[in-house]
């Protein structure tokens, strides 16, 4: 993320004992947080820093070396706070990735960490550090642990928008007016719980909230658990006697393993696991979901059709099926693809 200072904090003499504090912040967020570096020269001939005294004097060289680093790191002016003593302090929103905010607003926002709102903060929150490490994204973990990465937990996918609305405006109404604007603040990754390929039953759900965040994630697999990879699917299996479990289930193509209900499988109207011949036959189900699991053999069936139980989504929580770093291999080529884009756009909001 980074900062542009309007020309009239720069030369207001007010905001410049407020500056220092600014640059302070951003020196001990570097990996996050860059001052414009279109700007720089500006800003080191501002009267914030022309003519310094004491250790404001050190500021340019500072300056200089912080954003020779940045131009070598992941690019980091995807976002821009405009800091303008003319904005409000709540912010203003001038582009999908820029607000222009007062001082006062400003440091809030600075100080904010980036929320990924989710549906349960353990597994969800898990999944993606899981995935960071397995794809080699340590700036996700490093930004877990210095708190500017947050998961804030919705309780469900109905109240993945309340969620994210009251980040800006609170849960009582203020005449419509947001506390502050948090849309580059936020995120969301919700469950596709698609049945088949073109299924998108939360669509709604991205429609609702677009307002309130910078960007909304549908996995393209039905849940998390549909991305654990064999390796450690059959760890965990294992360790339950059930590791044949693994061997049919990734005897699956590509698309009935992204869709298949990981939890519960497949089940009748009184909940219980479903015959394929009378799968096939019901009328309740999509046609598409049948004729994606049409040619299943009964064999491979009878093992997977009940599903995996709540065991699964304890790989990305549990230390003991912590998978290694940069093990990119365990991913199929569209997984690997999907994660790695996902990443790459949380690390840009950070």
């Amino acid at each position: 993320m980074q900062i542009r200072i309007n020309p009239t904090v720069l030369s207001n003499t007010i905001w410049h004992s407020y500056l220092d504090v600014v640059f302070d912040f951003v020196q001990h967020h570097s990996e996050f947080l860059t001052f414009d570096l279109s700007e720089l020269n500006a800003v080191i001939r501002s009267a914030w820093l022309r003519n310094a005294e004491g250790t404001r004097a050190l500021v340019p060289d500072m300056l200089r070396a912080s954003a020779l680093a940045a131009s070598r790191s992941v690019p980091s002016d995807k976002i821009t706070v405009h800091i303008d003593d003319s904005a409000p302090h709540e912010g203003i929103i001038e582009a999908s990735n820029a607000v222009r905010i007062h001082p006062f607003g400003a440091l809030i926002i600075l100080a904010q960490p980036f929320h990924l709102i989710v549906e349960d903060e353990s597994s969800d929150g898990s999944f993606i550090l899981w995935m960071a490490r397995l794809l080699g994204k340590d700036k996700i973990r490093k930004a877990y642990n210095s708190g500017r990465l947050l998961f804030r937990h919705a309780g469900g996918k109905g109240q993945i928008t309340k969620s994210a609305r009251a980040l800006s405006y609170g849960v009582w109404p203020r005449d419509n007016k947001p506390i502050r604007t948090m849309n580059i603040r936020a995120g969301v990754i919700l469950d596709s719980d698609a049945k088949f390929n073109g299924h998108s039953p939360n669509s709604q759900v991205t429609s609702s909230v677009a307002e309130y965040v910078a960007f909304s994630h549908i996995l393209i697999g039905r849940t998390i658990e549909n991305y654990v990879p064999r390796k450690y699917m059959e760890r965990r299996l294992a360790a339950d006697g059930l590791a044949s479990m693994a061997t049919s289930f990734f005897s699956l193509s590509n698309d009935e393993r992204t869709y298949f209900p990981m939890k519960k499988g497949f089940r009748d109207e009184n909940d219980s696991p479903q015959p394929h011949a009378a799968f096939l036959v019901d009328a309740k189900r999509p046609q598409q979901e049948r004729d994606l699991y049409r040619n299943v053999s009964p064999a491979v069936w009878n093992v997977v059709h009940a599903g995996f139980g709540e065991r699964l989504s304890s790989i990305y929580m549990e230390n003991g099926y912590r998978c290694g770093p940069g093990e990119t291999g365990q991913l199929t080529s569209t997984q690997k693809n999907e994660i790695n884009d996902l990443l790459v756009k949380i690390i840009y909001h950070l």
